[in-house]
């Protein structure tokens, strides 16, 4: 086949996981056009961050599939109580995915099939290459995506949202995150804080007690504006969140000499993706 499609479905976070993927397969040498599909479906409205990513054998496809349904209610739940065309849809789906025609998600090494024609990409457990994240932080650099430098700020990105509401997934413990600015601010006790966040002001609440009031703000801009702030921020904690995710890694590409206090289980999907550490010394929590 001499076509292949690469879905996304999520936000900036799983868009640039996705985008990872993308840029192996090219640059491994893959004799294919690319259609790079973003879908605003989910739980929430996604938007499409990676537009300005399009090239001659990469081109962007932008769909609109979002369906404005209860917030209590989750969407994998939902789409279990369909009709029947719905249930012919999903065997049909089943049975290209079994001979290779449809993959939801990146196989484990990375290869595809010669006849496989569409891709569902969103997070991975295994390495990128160094050469696909140091080109893809060159293009967010040339973007003025990134800073080049820290910022002597401490940052902690609490991803709230829609986990507030989902039945299946929480948000990290309150109590963690707590005790993560806690140590973060007995090792720079003169830092000025920020706080971003989907919910900002519940985060403000959640964290209220530890943190001086008088050195901290809370941080509302774009996906990308957060990102870029995360990545380049002298301390951050991080959550378990895809974009947390990328701050780290970007912040080790571009070798900013900071202290990251990431959930202890994260930790070990991290140093899967990226063996490198640049300057940044990690703290569990």
């Amino acid at each position: 086949m001499s076509h292949l499609e690469v879905h996304s479905w999520g936000g900036l976070g799983s868009q640039l996981f996705a985008l990872a993927f993308v840029l192996e397969l090219q640059q491994e040498g893959i004799k294919r056009d690319i259609d790079f599909v973003l879908h605003s479906g989910g739980v929430t409205r996604r938007s499409p961050e990676l537009s300005f990513i399009e090239s001659a054998n990469l081109r962007i496809v932008e769909i609109d599939d979002f369906k404005d349904l209860p917030p209590i209610e989750d969407l994998v739940k939902i789409e279990s109580i369909t009709n029947w065309k719905s249930s012919y849809r999903k065997l049909a789906k089943f049975l290209l995915s079994k001979v290779g025609f449809l993959v939801d998600t990146e196989p484990p090494d990375g290869k595809i099939k010669s006849w496989t024609c569409q891709v569902r990409s969103h997070y991975y457990k295994r390495l990128i290459p160094e050469i696909v994240l140091r080109y893809l932080t060159a293009r967010l650099l040339d973007c003025n995506l990134l800073n080049d430098s820290a910022l002597n700020l401490a940052v902690v990105h609490y991803r709230l949202g829609d986990l507030l509401t989902l039945k299946s997934k929480n948000p990290l413990e309150q109590n963690r995150m707590r005790s993560a600015v806690t140590k973060a601010s007995r090792i720079h006790p003169n830092l000025k804080w920020k706080v971003a966040s989907d919910s900002p002001s519940e985060a403000l609440k959640l964290l209220a007690g530890v943190m001086d009031s008088r050195k901290t703000k809370k941080f509302e801009g774009s996906p990308w504006e957060t990102l870029k702030l995360l990545a380049s921020s002298r301390v951050l904690i991080a959550s378990s969140s895809k974009l947390s995710v990328w701050a780290i890694i970007f912040g080790i590409i571009l070798n900013i000499d900071r202290i990251v206090l990431v959930p202890e289980e994260l930790l070990g999907d991290i140093r899967i993706i990226t063996p490198l550490l640049g300057q940044t010394t990690f703290i569990t929590y």
